[in-house]
């Protein structure tokens, strides 16, 4: 049997507008993936472009060095153009490149990605690892694809895709992600749950409704392996909401505490307002968790009430208090363009951020990602919502511009954006974060706000995705 060469190219970032595009951290779905088929004795490598900084000609150039059989590629949604003309482009000069598409848009849009897109000969939807081993077996095998799961593909202009996988409930069993196939770095992630069981109305959620966890033992035997074998000195934990079950987060807090694996080293969680108390921080802190950022999402009480978050502002003050007194550096994250927005409760929103005053805070703009509940009440007409792009370049929270309101024009949108960040940073004399932000997110969002103050629609607004998808 011959065996497939394959790689997993995280590919270049279009521009450099959110943090995800030059990350100092590798991406650990890639990491899993390729962890997996060396499991399974798949030949396998790995280039992180965003983490290398690689510009799309010189990953061009390193691929056709490397003539993989199959490229597997994944892609955000506003990015997914661009990955598709590297798709593109790699066919026109190596057509016997496979290239399999895999990440969170090709999980929420299977089909709909395939149509558009034609230089992607298959799509990964859903956790990707089995399904992408069982594509490398029928490949060199020449088996029959119809019966693998989670897998959509072409054959002679027609689209298939197979039966949605089901979750995997066994993560412990999962092999730690292949970061050796990386370059080596300082910051790495852990993932220690998939899946998470909020109803936000703006999110996503790829890995499901369903939390699945790991134990306790597989978490702290990672944490160890990174700080040991890989030289980690910051780890982040990605889980969607980390602490959603308080007595789990206890029991790694307390084995990461009694194996002492964690002296020198800095660990971030993500979590919600509610779902933190003083003895969590409490342990959080002494095992050397030094930040800690909370979706807050809204400064007016029943905007957030609508938002499906199912938090309060009171909440929110608090649990920001009490990390602020424990000794974290805090991050908050909120969101203009909610159904209902008004100039007022936009200010509420930049006001009560401003109050807060966490370390860091982002102020994005509500983007209506696929089928989310806001895409979902666009369609309907609801919500007082206008469309103003169909572009999938246009669908970043940062940068982007997809909906209006009929209460809040995109332009106004914008400045309340931009007036968020000036207030949350200048009002708190915190000037040194407030350069940063004007070197490394506000070059975007100024090229975006001349572009609101000179015309309604940015060139392309109205073009179908069928036309953006042949431009590229």
């Amino acid at each position: 049997m011959n065996r497939l060469n394959v790689l997993l190219l995280n590919p270049p970032p279009p521009r450099i507008a959110e943090a995800h595009d030059a990350p100092d951290y590798p991406h650990l779905g890639l990491a899993y993936l390729a962890a997996y088929l060396r499991s399974r004795d798949c030949p396998v490598a790995v280039i992180d472009a965003k983490l290398e900084r690689t510009s799309v000609a010189e990953a061009i150039e390193r691929i056709g060095r490397m003539q993989p059989d199959l490229l597997g590629l994944t892609a955000y949604t506003p990015e997914v153009v661009h990955v598709a003309a590297l798709a593109r482009q790699i066919k026109e000069r190596w057509p016997h490149i496979r290239i399999v598409l895999g990440g969170i848009h090709a999980t929420v849009l299977p089909r709909e990605t395939l149509e558009e897109f034609p230089w992607f000969d298959f799509l990964v939807f859903g956790e990707g690892e089995v399904t992408l081993h069982e594509l490398v077996q029928a490949l060199e095998t020449s088996a029959p694809l119809d019966g693998i799961k989670g897998l959509g593909y072409r054959t002679n202009d027609a689209i298939h895709l197979g039966e949605p996988r089901a979750w995997n409930t066994r993560l412990d069993d999962l092999p730690f992600p292949a970061w050796d196939l990386f370059p080596r770095t300082e910051h790495y992630s852990i993932s220690t749950t998939r899946g998470c069981p909020f109803k936000c109305i703006f999110c996503t959620r790829p890995y499901g409704s369903q939390v699945r966890t790991r134990s306790a033992g597989s978490v702290v035997r990672e944490f160890t392996e990174l700080v040991t074998q890989h030289g980690a000195k910051r780890i982040t934990f990605r889980d969607e909401t980390f602490g959603a079950n308080r007595r789990r987060a206890l029991e790694i807090v307390d084995a990461l505490l009694k194996e002492g694996v964690t002296e020198g080293v800095e660990f971030y969680v993500g979590s919600r307002v509610d779902t933190v108390d003083e003895e969590l921080l409490r342990k959080l802190r002494q095992a050397g968790c030094t930040v800690i950022g909370f979706g807050v999402e809204s400064g007016n009480e029943e905007i957030l009430r609508k938002s499906g978050k199912g938090i309060t502002l009171a909440q929110a003050r608090s649990s920001v208090a009490l990390a602020r007194r424990l000794g974290f550096k805090t991050g908050s994250y909120f969101i203009l363009g909610f159904p209902g927005e008004t100039p007022r409760t936009a200010w509420d929103t930049i006001n009560f951020a401003r109050q807060l005053n966490t370390d860091s805070v982002s102020i994005g703009i509500m983007i209506p990602f696929p089928r989310t509940e806001i895409d979902e009440m666009i369609r309907r007409g609801e919500g007082g919502y206008r469309r103003v792009s169909y572009r999938w370049a246009d669908y970043n929270k940062q940068t982007g511009a997809v909906v209006e309101l009929e209460s809040m024009s995109r332009r106004t949108l914008v400045l309340f954006q931009i007036l968020g960040y000036l207030m949350c940073y200048g009002c708190n004399l915190r000037f040194g974060s407030l350069l940063r932000i004007l070197r490394y997110r506000f070059a975007e969002v100024g090229h975006m706000a001349r572009n609101l103050l000179s015309r309604r629609d940015p060139p392309g607004a109205s073009a179908s995705r069928h036309d953006a998808a042949k431009q590229a």
